[in-house]
């Protein structure tokens, strides 16, 4: 078992997400003098380890984003890479409905602006009219339906939009835009009954790669790599970002996610680019889109209801609050 002995002295953010395995994982607490007798899978040892990673990183990203700025960027913030002598631009943005027309209006001049095709974050057209006319990714296709429907069941309660309004009461919004996207990007890790939060380049450094952002992460960054364009933009979550970039330059990705981001990239390269919401005539091209059509048509038509639900207790909120 581990002793209770925890030194104050302060864990950042940057040694947190400089860890590549297990073994640095332990040893960074073993120097800070925590007692590990075991570390197997199902050990409590293991389990105390996670614990205290989540609440250290939970620490640090609360004093990051007291740290951000508050000043309204000119533009949204984006990371630039180039991989193969093919280049990406990738927007980070906050999408939560409560964060205001002003901020909503930069991230549309993007697919305003950008006269190449722009790769875009699933139901983003929901939310920016000028997202339309570009390249829509079906990632949630990745979800199970359970975690999907539980997730934004979930998100749309009563108790978390009265949360995230406290949250963004508090703490100014635009504080959130301005964190640095390697602050944004959280993974769930589950050990036996239990789960933790943890950095997610953390996670995907120590092979925990079976959350959902993760998986769509890696989708998004195979379908930008097969997409057949020497520039290729995407707008994204900035949760995102990070793990897209990980995946292009260190590949990884699973071979299932890898076929299917090839495949679609395939269907977009005969057709044309298009949006997605025509994504159910594509099981007409190519009878193996079937499950993914049929789940993608479910899915977008439960976010589609649920997001005319948040928009509604939104408003709701604005004039009792």
């Amino acid at each position: 078992m581990l002793t209770e002995s925890y030194p104050t002295t302060e864990v950042c953010a940057e040694s947190l997400l400089a860890i590549n395995s297990l073994e640095e994982l332990t040893n960074f607490y073993i120097n800070r003098g925590v007692t590990f007798n075991n570390i197997s899978n199902d050990s409590n040892d293991k389990t105390e380890l996670f614990r205290r990673l989540q609440r250290d990183w939970s620490k640090c990203f609360i004093t990051e984003i007291k740290q951000s700025s508050n000043v309204m960027p000119e533009n949204i913030p984006f990371h630039s890479l180039e991989v193969d002598g093919k280049k990406y631009i990738i927007y980070g943005i906050v999408h939560h409905a409560l964060m205001g027309e002003k901020y909503f209006s930069l991230v549309d001049n993007i697919f305003k602006e950008v006269k190449d095709v722009v790769l875009f974050e699933q139901n983003f057209g929901i939310l920016f009219s000028s997202a339309k006319k570009h390249l829509e990714m079906p990632d949630h296709f990745l979800y199970s339906f359970k975690n999907y429907f539980l997730e934004n069941l979930k998100a749309m309660s009563p108790m978390a939009l009265l949360q995230v309004k406290k949250i963004l009461t508090e703490l100014d919004p635009i504080k959130f835009v301005n964190l640095p996207f390697k602050y944004m990007a959280s993974s769930t890790v589950t050990l036996g009954k239990e789960s933790f939060q943890i950095p997610a380049l953390t996670a995907i450094n120590l092979g925990y790669r079976d959350d959902s952002g993760i998986k769509r992460s890696a989708y998004m960054a195979e379908l930008a790599r097969f997409i057949p364009s020497e520039n290729v933009d995407m707008v994204v979550g900035g949760g995102h970002v990070v793990e897209i970039d990980y995946f292009l330059k260190n590949g990884g990705s699973p071979p299932e996610i890898i076929d299917a981001a090839k495949r679609h990239a395939e269907v977009f390269s005969r057709r044309g680019y298009a949006s997605f919401s025509e994504y159910g005539n594509l099981v007409k091209l190519k009878t193996d889109f079937a499950k993914e059509a049929a789940l993608l048509t479910v899915l977008s038509a439960y976010f589609t209801a649920g997001t005319g639900l948040f928009f509604g207790v939104k408003s709701l909120f604005e004039h009792i609050f």
